[in-house]
């Protein structure tokens, strides 16, 4: 006889456009798609863009007001009702201010609590927040982090043995391929000319994402390649300091900024490579994204980004000094490094299929919701 099919809720800040709301999103509707109404997602402060690809049905909002110290009871109130209303067995939260909410709103009610860190900001700034980890760390049953350096960073911080902290890479779904018209409308809403070659990056307008680090290279990069020109896709705060900086630096014909789009996973066959210029990172959703769909990729040695591409046989590493990029970046996107670019990337689309997919996490996270520890990654 086989066991029920546990009933999960994620819990998120919000369904705001991100990698980890992304990964949610995929993987409830992947795993209802399997076991119909056994995953729903309830968001902390609001809804965001990425709630429209859920049912209603699957999503809620607690409307939480999280400046209110310690915290929002409230909010707490509506989150225990809410795994008691959905008959929850595992509420699964997802960075700090989730897993602090998840596990004041289980206490008590022999739910099993599920934890998943991200990143590498670990917020252990302050005695608090130290505490906090702590306390947290040891009413969770069990953490989980997205990287072996997540890991190791979270280990010795949250004062627990390094065992205790198991690690499941993040898993993408195979990449749905885009059609030619599609494409060509793309390109042409983008403003980009047949023979431009294109870099790309997806991600949140933010410092750690190293954005302006690619854009201080973007001048001597077009004086290389004419046709140059930088797709951004993402939304975020630092969208005017990356405004000011290309207008400053000469190149704002350069920099397209396509916002935040719900069709982002067609910019990957735009893109001639996509860069992932970061200064930290966990194990990046649209890294993995780029790879599934065949794209070349470059990236930094930042969080994961080194081992999910082989330390260089799946894709471009940049060094630390950006001046250094001009010519690595240069010479992958000349017509002669075209085949070599294409063979990175057709191991890159290997290495996801077989380290990275969607399927591979959910199974993971299925042994971690029914009490077990996962398989080594």
């Amino acid at each position: 006889m086989t066991s029920p099919v546990p009933k999960v809720g994620h819990v998120v800040i919000s369904l705001a456009p991100g990698g980890l709301e992304r990964l949610v999103v995929d993987w409830t509707l992947a795993r209802n798609a399997a076991h119909a109404e056994t995953t729903k997602v309830g968001c902390l402060d609001g809804l965001g863009e990425l709630a429209a690809d859920l049912d209603p049905g699957e999503v809620t909002s607690f409307d939480a007001s999280r400046e209110r110290l310690p915290w929002d009871r409230e909010a707490v109130r509506k989150l225990r009702a809410w795994v008691r209303r959905e008959g929850l067995s595992v509420v699964h939260s997802h960075n700090l201010a989730a897993q602090q909410y998840a596990a004041l709103a289980v206490r008590g009610t022999g739910v099993r609590h599920v934890h998943t860190e991200h990143g590498s900001n670990l917020h252990t700034s302050g005695a608090i927040n130290r505490a906090r980890l702590w306390v947290l760390a040891h009413v969770t049953d069990c953490l989980v982090a997205v990287a072996n350096d997540t890991a190791q960073r979270m280990a010795p911080v949250w004062g627990v043995p390094p065992g205790r902290v198991a690690v499941i890479p993040n898993g993408v779904a195979p990449h749905a391929v885009t059609g030619a018209a599609k494409l060509d409308a793309l390109r042409r809403e983008l403003g980009l000319a047949k023979d431009a070659i294109v870099l790309g990056s997806v991600g949140r307008l933010a410092s750690v994402k190293g954005f302006d680090r690619l854009l201080g290279v973007l001048p001597a990069l077009a004086q290389r390649h004419a046709g140059l020109r930088w797709v951004l896709v993402g939304s975020g705060g630092e969208r005017a300091v990356l405004e000011t900086q290309a207008i400053e630096l000469g190149v704002q014909d350069r920099l397209v900024f396509a916002g935040f789009r719900a069709d982002a996973r067609a910019f990957y066959e735009i893109f001639d490579l996509f860069v992932a210029p970061s200064r930290s990172e966990g194990l990046p959703v649209a890294l993995l994204e780029a790879m599934a769909a065949g794209c070349p990729v470059g990236v930094t040695d930042a969080g994961e980004q080194r081992a999910v591409i082989g330390d260089g046989a799946a894709g471009v590493m940049l060094p630390e000094d950006a001046r250094e990029w001009v010519e690595i970046l240069g010479d992958s996107l000349d017509a002669e490094g075209r085949a070599a670019r294409m063979a990175l990337a057709g191991v890159a689309r290997q290495r996801v299929a077989e380290h990275y997919s969607l399927e591979r996490t959910l199974a993971a996270y299925e042994r971690v919701y029914g009490g077990m520890q996962p398989e080594p990654a």
